[in-house]
């Protein structure tokens, strides 16, 4: 991929991604390991004797909370590359504590696993994404279906299965897909046979019954409504590859189009993607398939995406709305779409907005009105899908914002003032004489700044002069003399100066030189011809070989305020 350019800043828990967009993504590249496959399939491991070896695994943050989870429980994993592998022999626990189970949705997924395997489980409600009510009442009243006896209490869910789990008949009330996997983890090991109905039919769902098929299961009707599963009483370890993430290949496919750009995919599944690849078209992007290759390019601006509605598959994937979206607030006309999943899966929009997007929102309807062009701006994002969207729109966008201190280094000239450089930087000579006239409190303003907050009354300067002399070393500025020993250091501070260092570095005890220029002597004072006369006053007790200073700094404004008399 070229030109972008992506920072990453982090702390505790937040981590901020600087985008300088505005240019084509052109380029190659092969998609990962499903996340939303690699979840089940590592709660599936629970159930299983000897090694599971999962290739092909994404390196990314809801695997690794699984990972720990699956150690927590008393698992055996480790990981090297793309490559996961967990033995659950030595499994001792059959409960997961809150702090783990709120880092994400999916967490909810081991609870068949554990149960069929413990006979009990005890865990939290699950945690993740902020997209609205997830109820997770499909799965325990799917869980009851077969035999299990469930309490809520204080939060956590407290689960058994007396006389172990049991085949049954269960009639999903919707597909989820959540429901369906935590069924096809419990049933597996269950005694008798298990029909669900209305399951959920996507691709994640064929990978899990596939994988657990090759451990010993007897899953029939898979990726159909109706699933039927023959209990066994062992399931054995196996080596499995994680099919590709759909998603993100719909992702990256975006990226492109939002750019006016080219994409190169590779080890993409193009059955998967029929539901999304219609709108890519209806865009006017060319999309060229060749077995597990998928060729992506973009028109130099993107049509209407028209109409999406998300469904449970094979229709449009919720997770495809929002970096779909993205493309709609780009392209030439109106877009609409209706959001049937998830209830709050629309944070993005008002994000987007930030970056010039006109999207109106009613209920689980979005209407877009397409720009040609979008513009930096600093945003936020509370869920995975939504944080992918804004990261393709800052890609678009022109130029971003700047907040906080910036300078401008002046030349006047004949022709009046003319910039030299803008800078931030607070060592230079331009902050050290302006920020000793500044009276408040600094971490406040700045914070102010990048909140847009800052009003006139939070910045507060002393009704005084300030004039700043630069000591340089011997050859500055074509070279620099340095390790020569500096004196008077401490005497300039006694003559009520500010002594900034710039070019030193301390050895024994003592400051020497170590830069071209090597201090700054910063002096207040009521006027500009007294803060000139002690500046220069500090400047004389301070000496090394070699020093050099101008004697000239403060004349030109002495000039001109006398001029003005």
């Amino acid at each position: 991929m070229e030109e972008y350019e992506l920072e990453h800043t982090g702390c505790a828990r937040q981590e901020a991604v600087l985008v300088r967009g505005g240019n084509r993504l052109c380029g190659e590249l092969t998609v990962q390991g499903a996340k939303n496959s690699t979840l089940p399939l590592l709660a599936a491991a629970l159930l299983c004797e000897g090694e599971t070896v999962l290739h092909n695994c994404p390196a990314l943050s809801d695997v690794h909370t699984a990972v720990t989870i699956l150690r927590r429980l008393g698992c055996r994993c480790t990981h090297t590359g793309d490559t996961l592998t967990v033995c659950a022999d030595g499994m001792t626990r059959c409960d997961i504590p809150h702090s783990l189970m709120r880092e994400m949705r999916s967490s909810i997924v081991f609870l068949g696993a554990i149960l069929s395997r413990c006979g009990e489980a005890r865990l939290s409600f699950p945690g993740g994404c902020e997209l609205g009510p997830r109820p997770i009442d499909l799965h325990l009243e799917a869980l009851r279906k077969l035999g299990a006896e469930i309490r809520e209490e204080h939060g956590c869910l407290l689960c058994t299965a007396p006389g172990g789990l049991r085949g049954g008949f269960v009639s999903l009330a919707f597909p989820s897909v959540g429901a369906t996997e935590n069924l096809l983890l419990a049933a597996a090991r269950a005694k008798g046979t298990t029909v669900l109905t209305n399951a959920a039919r996507e691709p994640e769902i064929e990978d899990l019954a596939g994988y657990l098929n090759r451990c010993g299961a007897h899953i029939h009707g898979a990726g159909e409504s109706c699933i039927v599963i023959e209990g066994v009483p062992h399931l054995y370890g196996s080596t499995y590859t994680v099919m590709p993430d759909r998603i993100a290949a719909a992702t990256y496919m975006a990226a492109a189009a939002v750019t006016g750009g080219t994409v190169l995919l590779r080890d993409v599944n193009s059955e998967h993607l029929l539901p999304v690849l219609s709108a890519f078209e209806s865009t006017g992007c060319a999309v060229m398939q060749s077995g597990s290759e998928l060729l992506l390019r973009a028109p130099q601006r993107l049509k209407p995406v028209r109409h999406v509605r998300t469904m449970p598959y094979p229709g449009f994937p919720t997770d495809a709305q929002a970096p779909v979206m993205t493309m709609a607030a780009v392209g030439d006309g109106t877009s609409i779409f209706v959001e049937n999943i998830f209830e709050s899966r629309y944070k993005h929009a008002g994000e987007l907005n930030r970056l010039g997007a006109k999207i109106k929102l009613e209920g689980k309807v979005a209407v877009i009105e397409g720009v040609p062009q979008l513009s930096g701006a600093p945003v936020s994002a509370e869920d995975l899908r939504g944080g992918a969207a804004l990261v393709l729109a800052a890609m678009q966008a022109e130029g971003y914002p700047f907040k906080g201190c910036l300078y401008a280094g002046l030349m006047i000239t004949s022709e009046g003032p003319k910039v030299v450089e803008f800078n931030c930087r607070f060592g230079d000579p331009e902050t050290e004489a302006v920020l000793p006239l500044f009276d408040g409190d600094l971490a406040r303003v700045m914070l102010d700044c990048v909140h847009g907050t800052l009003s006139d009354e939070a910045v507060v300067w002393k009704k005084a002069c300030a004039v700043d002399v630069v000591l340089a070393s011997e050859g500055y500025p074509a070279s620099h003399s340095s390790g020569e020993v500096i004196s008077g250091i401490e005497d300039a501070k006694k003559a009520g100066c500010l002594v900034f260092h710039a070019g030193t570095v301390k050895k024994n005890g003592q400051y020497v030189v170590n830069g071209g220029r090597v201090l700054n002597v910063v002096a207040l004072a009521d006027t500009l011809a007294e803060a000139k006369a002690k500046a220069y006053e500090g400047v004389s007790r301070i000496s090394w070989r070699g020093m050099q200073y101008r004697h000239d700094i403060a004349d030109k404004g002495l000039l001109h305020l006398e001029t003005k008399k």
